[in-house]
């Protein structure tokens, strides 16, 4: 089941199917920010094109899993990213000033998010396993990562 926590994530597919980010939790870009909007615009938006090209060229998608994949990895995203987050690293830092009860609460809550956010996750991937053998969302995690790598070395040469 680890690899479902890391599966959620990204052509025959319209652009109003592109997703909005990884399942798997990674590539994102900011709390709160999602990819293809606000001030990279264009850069988002073929940041989010190649994503879909390569994660349905490597997961081999055919044309009817990618025409029901892609609708049930944007709708996860969408609510994934409407969600409450906690922002532990900003709260994290004034820990010093905060009470015990203070840190307490943000900790219950970190759980409390990671747990709603687990249970999606779970949601989501018995969603897949309709649509997609288990082997390519296993191997969406992988696929996933690959492409960030890729992109990073890209953008730094």
């Amino acid at each position: 089941m680890f690899f479902f926590l890391a599966f959620v994530a990204t052509m025959s597919v319209s652009q109003a199917q592109r997703p909005p980010r990884d399942f798997d939790g990674h590539g994102r870009h900011g709390h709160g920010h999602k990819r293809g909007h606000g001030h990279h615009g264009d850069r988002g938006e073929r940041v989010e094109a190649l994503r879909t090209a390569y994660i349905t060229k490597h997961l081999n998608l055919t044309p009817t899993e990618a025409q029901q994949f892609w609708p049930l990895y944007n709708e996860f995203h969408t609510k994934e990213d409407s969600m409450e987050t906690i922002n532990g690293d900003t709260k994290f830092n004034r820990m010093e000033t905060m009470s015990d009860k203070e840190l307490e609460v943000l900790i219950e809550n970190r759980f409390k998010s990671e747990e709603a956010r687990l249970k999606l996750r779970r949601e989501y991937y018995e969603k897949l396993k309709k649509v997609l053998p288990v082997r390519k969302i296993a191997l969406l995690q992988r696929t996933e990562r690959d492409f960030r790598r890729e992109l990073l070395e890209m953008f730094r040469n």
